[in-house]
Parts: C-alpha cells; structure tokens; sequence
C-alpha cells in the first residue's frame, strides 16, 4: 500500500496542508481591503492587518495547532461578515465570541503548555 511505509508519513495527513488554509484565509483577509466599505466595522484596514497576522502564522516551519487553525478561519469569517454587514459587530455575544478567537489564536501554546502543566503531565519536548 503506497503511502503507509516504515516513516509512517502518510502524504494525505501532511499537517503543512492545514497551514495552506491560514494562506488562504490571509489572502481573503488582503483581499478585502480592497472590497470592504471603507465605513464599515472593524474596517479594510483591521482586516488587512489579520491578513498580515495569519500569514506571519501560515508561513512558519512548524505546523500549526488544529485550534490556531479554526480560529485563524474564524476571525476571518467574522471579519468579512462584519466589514459586508452580515452580522451585526457591536452584538455582546459576537464581540465575546470573537475575542475569544483571538485568545485561542494567539496564546493557545501558551494556555495548552499551562493546561498540560496543571494536569501534571509534562510538556512534549521540543
């Protein structure tokens, strides 16, 4: 069976693939500072600066965890939905749903090191 060798690499499972969709997010994110209102909340401007986050991100050597994954795609769902004006961005529960994105996406190693650490199982190395 091809694919299932001694290494154990299996190409349909590559966790660099997963990075490809913060890319794709990134160049939505870019491209939107061309198609967003200008009026519009949070803005070309603030949505063109998550592209630049999601990629800086995107282009790391290391694969990204599942959970930085799904945030990345969500901020950039709630950004195009909030700049078109599909959702509406002053709402208690989106603005709590989208900073909690932002925590998950940028202090996720960070909490899953804390995480591991009080459960008394130690940090993988590395």
């Amino acid at each position: 069976m091809e694919g299932s060798g001694a290494s154990g690499s299996n190409p349909a499972m590559n966790p660099f693939r997963l990075n490809s969709l913060l890319t794709l997010a990134a160049m939505v994110c870019i491209s939107e500072f061309a198609r967003a209102p200008k009026d519009s909340d949070p803005g070309p401007w603030a949505t063109a600066g998550l592209g630049v986050v999601l990629i800086r991100r995107a282009i790391l050597a290391d694969p990204q965890p599942l959970t930085v994954i799904l945030s990345g795609l969500f901020l950039t769902a709630a950004a195009v939905a909030s700049n078109h004006g599909f959702v509406n961005s002053r709402n208690p529960m989106w603005l709590v749903s989208v900073l909690s994105a932002g925590v998950l996406y940028v202090f996720w190693e960070k909490i899953e090191k804390l995480w591991r650490r009080e459960g008394g199982t130690p940090p993988p190395a590395g």
